[in-house]
């Protein structure tokens, strides 16, 4: 059993949702005459349903979206499902199959919580093409280089480890949407920027870098001071988007925190 935003998920309920997911498939099929792309979040564990996997989802729906109107390309129709057995997209586009698949492999593989993504794609008539179809291996282990189905039949990793592993793709995703910002997440990062500037103009200032001296510090200067502030603005935005969306728990945000703080880390190195 599977418990997703505490209720229980039976054999019978991950039954329904396959047949519930492939009567839409058939029904937009259909309706169109045209592929239909299904998209759905490959989460390990217990919780298949939950904000971020939902954010996920139409994410990716996003992304096949700009790609389908990119090619010029007609959206006929697309449907969101939110199941128990975790969240559903489902589209019908007038295109060729093959050339939608490659659309939908690029997105799986362009960032690494693409891994958590499977964009399946049917032509007209209901078969679905095959990734081996185009050339491209079978996906990747969670948590290594390996190929997925190898790790698993030889159970290579521990469940602890594939969980990691995919809370690990999550927090990648949480951070990777803090790089668009409203209004007043830019005041907020054009002030904590303004801050720091500010810091090392004041002269004197003992101990501290300032204008004139380097005071404690051997490895900084007033200008390796400039250039490293420089470089970590577009963190400071980050920062102040993530913390302007979040509604959950202080604990909860605090790794995304890290891994935005870990990008401005090597940022400031390559900039000093």
């Amino acid at each position: 059993m599977i418990v997703t935003n505490n209720q229980i998920i039976t054999l019978e309920d991950v039954l329904a949702a396959k047949e519930q997911l492939a009567a839409i498939q058939a029904e937009l099929r259909s309706l169109h005459g045209a592929t239909v792309i299904s998209i759905t979040i490959n989460m390990p564990g217990q919780i298949k349903y939950t904000a971020e996997t939902v954010a996920l989802l139409y994410y990716a729906v996003n992304e096949m979206r700009q790609l389908v109107l990119a090619a010029h390309l007609t959206l006929c129709e697309e449907r969101v499902l939110h199941l128990l057995t975790g969240p559903v997209a489902v589209l019908a586009v007038q295109g060729h199959a093959a050339e939608l698949k490659e659309a939908g492999m690029r997105v799986e593989q362009m960032t690494k919580f693409g891994r958590l993504l499977d964009i399946d794609v049917f032509n007209s008539e209901g078969r679905q093409m095959s990734r081996s179809a185009s050339g491209t291996s079978s996906r990747n282990c969670f948590v290594c280089s390996g190929l997925a189905v190898e790790c698993m039949r030889e159970q290579r990793h521990s469940r602890q480890e594939v969980l990691a592993a995919a809370q690990d793709m999550i927090l990648e995703f949480k951070a990777a949407q803090t790089e668009h910002w409203p209004a007043p997440v830019l005041l907020i990062g054009n002030t904590a920027l303004e801050a720091i500037l500010m810091e090392a103009a004041c002269t004197p200032a003992p101990g501290l870098v300032d204008r004139f001296n380097s005071g404690a510090h051997r490895d900084m200067d007033f200008f390796t001071f400039i250039q490293s502030s420089s470089a970590i603005n577009f963190s400071l935005y980050r920062c102040a988007f993530a913390g302007w969306r979040h509604n959950r728990p202080l604990a909860e945000l605090l790794p995304v925190l890290r891994r935005i703080g870990s990008d401005a880390e090597r940022a400031m190195m390559k900039a000093t």
